[in-house]
């Protein structure tokens, strides 16, 4: 997608959930789809397609913490808050360091000290936005 060949890399992850993923590296195939959505900032199919991942296994951390990122890009705030909410509950004993962790976190608290724990790009993703609460 970084190369400008979004469309094909969509149909590259569509075509993944077709076939059975190796254990090891399922998360590419189940999450591939929803997180080019959310990156290329295509909100409604993202959207559509990590309440499916959502209703397939409720247990997926993924599909929500991709939920809130949409749901907040569309200025949906009580959505976005409850999705990071769900997110966090499936992964309350996750490392603390998981960037998705500090991420959501910081959305639902304080932003700012959120990116000051994360140096990484995805302590900021959405230009303009700010703390859920």
């Amino acid at each position: 997608m970084k190369t400008g060949r979004a469309d094909e890399a969509l149909a590259h992850f569509k075509a993944a959930q077709q076939t059975d993923a190796l254990y090891w590296n399922i998360d590419t195939t189940i999450d591939g789809l929803g997180s080019a959505y959310v990156e290329l900032g295509r909100l409604a199919e993202a959207i559509a397609e990590n309440e499916r991942l959502a209703q397939l296994n409720p247990h997926w951390a993924r599909a929500p913490y991709h939920l809130g990122q949409a749901y907040e890009r569309q200025g949906e705030r009580e959505q976005a808050k409850a999705a990071y909410e769900r997110f966090l509950e499936i992964w309350e004993d996750a490392d603390p360091e998981i960037p998705e962790v500090i991420e959501a976190k910081g959305r639902l608290t304080n932003r700012s000290s959120a990116a000051s724990r994360s140096p990484s790009k995805s302590a900021t993703p959405f230009p303009g936005s700010t703390a859920l609460t």
